[in-house]
Formats: C-alpha cells, structure tokens, sequence
C-alpha cells in the first residue's frame, strides 16, 4: 500500500512540475513575429564628434524593414559612425526563430557572406554581427563602424512610404 502510495504521489509531483514548466513557458515564450507588424522604418539619434576639431553634432542611424512574403524581408541599415565614417547593408532576409538573418555576399566572386541578425524585443530591434566568424562584414562599414549592437526603439517605427509608390507600379 505505501508503495502504491509513494508512486502516486510522486506521478503527481511530476504532472504538476510537468504543468508548471510548460506554463511558464508560455508565459516568457516570445511571441511570434508577424513580418506586417514590424514593417517600418525605425531609427534613432546620437551625438557624434569629429575628432580633429572635436566638433560635435548630431547624427542618425536608419533601419527599414519591407515585408516580401511571410518570412522574408527587404532589410536596410544606413548607420554612421565616430568622425563621420558610414555605412550600411542591405538585401533579402529570412525569418528565422523570430529572427530575420540577413546574408549577403560582398562580391560577387567571395565565398564568404556577411551575416547580420536582427532580434526583436518588447522595445527594441537589435542587430548582431559576429565578425570572428564572419570577417568580410567589415566590407560594410567605415573604419570606426560596425553592424553589431544597434538598438533601433520600436517606438521610432514610421511608415516607409516609397512602399506604396512600389505597389502602384505595374
């Protein structure tokens, strides 16, 4: 009778530990990202500085978003940097995990792509850029840049209106 007793006890310990897990799960499980919703031109500004004359002023970097189909995407980033170097990517990226992951080769004859990751959070869009692994994204960027760790605010969404002059096209 005890050991009947101690099993169904702990089948029972198991079933709720069981529920609670997947419930949490739900609960900080990141919803899925709809390709419509983020659609949009997202940007912020920054004071910048040149360094011979230490001027500062302010400058802004772009990240736009255009929805081809369900799970790609037209990317770009223009992005300046420290003393007035810039740069920017752009190209076809794919939804991947709730991510969109952009490849894109510089040349046309190079082996190696430059990968950029976009991951989305409650309040911000955040690129990544791992160049140990992929070096050739330096061909991207002015000396000073770089395509990993922009934190593009949601909030900052506006519509990208050449998206409706592209539908009027024939």
């Amino acid at each position: 009778m005890k050991i009947v007793l101690y099993n169904a006890l702990l089948g029972l310990i198991c079933f709720m530990l069981t529920a609670c897990v997947g419930l949490q799960n739900k609960i900080t499980a990141p919803d899925a990202i709809s390709l419509q919703e983020i659609e949009g031109s997202y940007s912020y500004v920054f004071r910048n500085e040149l360094v011979i004359t230490g001027e500062r002023y302010d400058a802004g970097n772009i990240l736009q978003i255009a929805k081809i189909n369900d799970d790609t995407a037209y990317v770009s980033m223009n992005l300046s940097f420290y003393n007035g170097h810039s740069g920017g990517i752009e190209g076809i990226a794919r939804l991947v995990d709730n991510k969109l992951i952009l490849e894109k080769q510089p040349y046309v004859n190079e082996p190696e792509k430059c990968v950029v990751t976009l991951t989305f959070s409650k309040d911000n869009i955040v690129t990544s850029c791992n160049y140990a692994e992929n070096p050739v994204c330096t061909y991207y960027h002015g000396a000073r840049g770089t395509l990993d760790g922009h934190k593009f605010p949601r909030k900052s969404k506006r519509k990208i209106h050449k998206l409706d002059e592209l539908g009027k096209r024939d």
